[in-house]
């Protein structure tokens, strides 16, 4: 396993910036890897940092990550994956496994990859923001999806039971396990690639 972090800080001057850099500090243990630096009640009204980690490892690892403002993606990975966010937003892009999140205010953006999802199921929400689903064609799963506050639009061929409103629930291909991705408060957009 490989892991990147980028540290970087900002304040009103360049002095500013670099005594900020110098107080964070990124920590790996074991297999957590974590970030810590100074609050920003310590005088500047411009001054902050941030910590962006990049991750190499293999497609079968457990995940189970964390931001706080910031985003999460995943890139075809295949094991269990759990995650949060406060402020950003998730792309997952060709996953597989057992995959369950959430963010509050940020979007969610699917790539499904293959003709079926390979492993247990997926499991996303969002309350602020949309959600963009990008399914092969003839795919195969159980798509369970909505909004709340939001509007929908479709270019798949769906056979729904009930209303084609803000919550869909049907059978893609010969169906499998559960891929389940809603929002509270923005659209959903679902698109055949």
């Amino acid at each position: 396993m490989l892991v990147r972090a980028v540290v970087q800080a900002y304040g009103d001057d360049d002095a500013e910036a670099k005594a900020l850099l110098g107080r964070v500090q990124v920590t790996a243990a074991g297999t957590r890897v974590t970030a810590e630096g100074p609050e920003r009640s310590d005088g500047s009204r411009r001054g902050g940092w941030s910590v962006s980690f990049r991750i190499w490892a293999p497609r079968q690892t457990a995940l189970a990550l964390s931001a706080r403002n910031g985003g999460i993606s995943l890139r075809g990975m295949h094991g269990e994956s759990r995650f949060s966010t406060t402020n950003g937003g998730v792309t997952l892009d060709e996953v597989g496994g057992h995959v369950v999140g959430s963010t509050r205010n940020g979007g969610v953006n699917v790539r499904l990859g293959g003709s079926r999802w390979e492993g247990d199921g997926l499991d996303v929400e969002t309350t602020n923001g949309g959600v963009s689903m990008a399914i092969p064609s003839g795919y195969s799963a159980e798509l369970e999806t909505g909004t709340v506050n939001g509007g929908f639009q479709t270019d798949l061929p769906l056979t729904v039971q009930g209303r084609l409103d803000r919550q869909v629930r049907a059978t893609l291909g010969s169906g499998g396990p559960l891929i389940k991705v809603t929002t509270t408060n923005g659209g959903v957009r679902l698109t055949q690639r």
